[in-house]
């Protein structure tokens, strides 16, 4: 294709893509490719015209919203025999003009915030989701403390928990039960675990014996 054709089917191109939006109709009216067009946009000279005519195209669906949204659309009546209805104040053929309550909304919407429709959203706090099993849960809370296995959580934990076969649950006795803040991190990673994890009592020396 010569530089001269080219600078022809080109501005064939962008009148046409300008009016309707549709790429085909370009094409059509340049006698080009849809490839052909692909690698013009490699042009950053072409590309800037091609936005240009994009927004055009929009603005021509903005204006057919507009007049079918407030201006309307005439319709022209006829009698069930196909006759004209004649207007009896100016004796023309009576029209009546249509209106699309949808597109005056969705006009309004994108012209003014306060038509927009707002999102809604709630969230209910009484309902908690627990998107761990207790095998996972178990196994989590023996890495924490350092243990070698889960099965060692089976005195600690008590009841409800995997491997528990009715033996006592003592006091834990770990380094992590003697720091608050551990034990707030420990409490953060298993909330449902029912387990005395305060620190233990400052050491206030020997009982003098009465």
């Amino acid at each position: 294709m010569s530089p001269e054709y080219r600078t022809v089917a080109r501005a064939a191109f962008l009148k046409a893509f300008a009016q309707t939006g549709i790429v085909l109709d370009g094409c059509q009216a340049a006698g080009v490719s849809r490839e052909t067009v692909d690698g013009w946009r490699d042009d950053p000279y072409f590309l800037a015209a091609y936005r240009r005519a994009e927004h055009d195209a929009n603005d021509q669906i903005r204006r057919e919203i507009r007049r079918r949204a407030e201006v309307g659309v005439p319709r022209k009546r006829f009698t069930s025999r196909g006759q004209p209805i004649l207007d009896p104040a100016t004796g023309e053929q009576y029209v009546e003009h249509e209106y699309s309550d949808m597109l005056l909304k969705l006009r309004a919407q994108s012209r003014m915030a306060e038509f927009r429709p707002t999102l809604a959203v709630t969230t209910d706090v009484t309902e908690t989701v627990d998107v761990l099993t207790p095998e996972e849960r178990d196994a989590i809370t023996a890495a924490y403390l350092g243990l070698a296995s889960v099965q060692e959580l089976v005195p600690v934990l008590g009841p409800g928990h995997a491997g528990y076969q009715g033996s006592p649950a003592p006091s834990i006795d770990r380094e992590v039960a003697s720091s608050s803040t551990e034990a707030a991190e420990y409490r953060q990673l298993a909330p449902d675990l029912d387990l005395d994890l305060e620190p233990p009592p400052a050491d206030t020396g020997p009982l003098d014996d009465d």
